[in-house]
Order: structure tokens, then C-alpha cells, then sequence
């Protein structure tokens, strides 16, 4: 196989793997959903070969599930998922807040500011799927300034994950986004990288603690239709 064949086949298992992660964080495809290769090769209009490489993308990233001679299915979400995300996320987001303190610049903190500012809008308005973007772009920014590969490569790798989580939870956001992530940001202003990291690491399991009493071992989580996705 030539080169520019494999270029062109992973841009299309990327393109497939977009398309499936996207209806799965709106809802347009449901807890259970069966993802079949012929369907889903005719409705986007490649072979079958990309779209394998999406499903065990999507499986990978917690997405999706296999079953021998039965196929691969939309993963349906359940409190244990819950505390393994926020768990892992709290701890690794609060070790890449402490490395980033000595990088953060006046205009990091500044940025920050303006999209804590954003936030109150989008609350205001209710704007749920933009409220989670910048929830997304306030702790992107502390994490490209840890200067830690690894680290930032593993929170890239739960970004739906941590997506559909933010989702599936927000309705027990008692406190706003403002009050949240503006404690946040005083944190980083202390320059101190102990009080950061408690924090953050705080900031994460609070509100999953909040989350995690709201639903029951046996509950299966949905994210709803139409819930915005990116």
C-alpha cells in the first residue's frame, strides 16, 4: 500500500470517528445503539476499512463495546464510570495544574479571567453545550502550560469521556461556573503549587461527589438528545 493511501485511510477513519463521537455526545445515538459497519459505510459513503478503525477508536476511548458474533454497540454509562473519570481526572489535572504554575504568564491569568467572564454569560442564557466549552478551553489552557508530554497526552485521551461526563452531571451543578472556576483562578494567583493542586483536585470531586449521590448503582445514564456534543 502506497503511503498517500494510508494518509487518506486515517483521515477517513478520523472523519468516521468524528461523525460517531459527535452523535453519541448529542444523543443521536442512544445507550445500546448496534454500529454496523454496511450501515454506517453507506450512510458516510467510505469502505469499511476506516470505519472498523473508528469503532475500535470508539472502543478505546470508552465509547463504545464489542460483543463476539453480535457487534459493536453504543457503551451505556453508569455511576461506577462516573467515579473512575472524575477520580483519574481530578488527579491528573490537578498534578498538571501544580507543574504549570511557574509557566503561567499575567496574560494566561488574564485569559482566564475573560473566559470565566464568558461562562456567566452562557449561564445566564442557559447555554449548556457552550457553558462545557469553556468549562473544556479554562483547564486546556492550565494543562498546555505543564510542559509534560505524557500528562497532557492522557487528559487529551479522556477529553469525550470527561465531555460526556460534564453532560451527563450538570444538572447537579448547584454552584455556577463563575463561583467555581473564579476560586480556581484565585488559586493560581497565589502562585503556590500545594494550594493549587488541592484545589483543583477539590474543585473536580466536589462536584462529582454531588453527581455520584444523585444516581444509584443500577442506573444507566443517558446523555440527552440534542445536548449539544462540541
Amino acid at each position: 500500500m502506497k503511503a498517500k493511501d494510508l494518509i487518506d485511510r486515517k483521515t477517513l477513519a478520523d472523519q468516521a470517528f468524528d461523525y460517531l463521537s459527535q452523535a453519541i455526545l448529542s444523543g443521536e445515538l442512544r445507550n445500546g445503539d448496534r454500529l454496523v459497519e454496511s450501515d454506517l459505510s453507506q450512510k458516510l459513503g467510505i469502505s469499511r476499512a476506516p470505519i472498523r478503525e473508528a469503532l475500535a477508536e470508539l472502543e478505546r476511548q470508552g465509547l463504545a463495546y464489542s460483543l463476539v458474533r453480535r457487534g459493536t454497540f453504543v457503551r451505556p454509562w453508569t455511576k461506577q464510570d462516573l467515579w473512575e473519570v472524575a477520580i483519574l481526572r481530578a488527579t491528573l489535572e490537578s498534578l498538571a495544574a501544580q507543574l504549570a504554575i511557574p509557566n503561567m504568564t499575567q496574560a494566561d491569568l488574564t485569559s482566564l479571567e475573560h473566559i470565566i467572564e464568558e461562562m456567566e454569560e452562557a449561564d445566564r442564557m442557559n447555554d449548556i453545550p457552550r457553558l462545557i466549552d469553556l468549562d473544556f478551553d479554562f483547564h486546556k489552557l492550565i494543562v498546555e502550560r505543564c510542559q509534560h508530554g505524557r500528562l497532557q497526552r492522557a487528559l487529551g485521551d479522556m477529553q469525550l469521556q470527561v465531555r460526556i461526563y460534564r453532560i451527563v452531571t450538570k444538572r447537579t451543578d448547584y454552584e455556577t461556573y463563575r463561583k467555581t472556576h473564579g476560586d480556581l483562578l484565585e488559586a493560581l494567583r497565589t502562585g503556590d503549587p500545594q494550594i493549587v493542586q488541592q484545589t483543583v483536585y477539590s474543585h473536580v470531586m466536589e462536584s462529582a461527589d454531588l453527581a455520584l449521590a444523585a444516581v444509584s448503582d443500577d442506573d444507566v445514564l443517558t446523555i440527552p438528545e440534542t445536548s449539544g456534543g462540541a
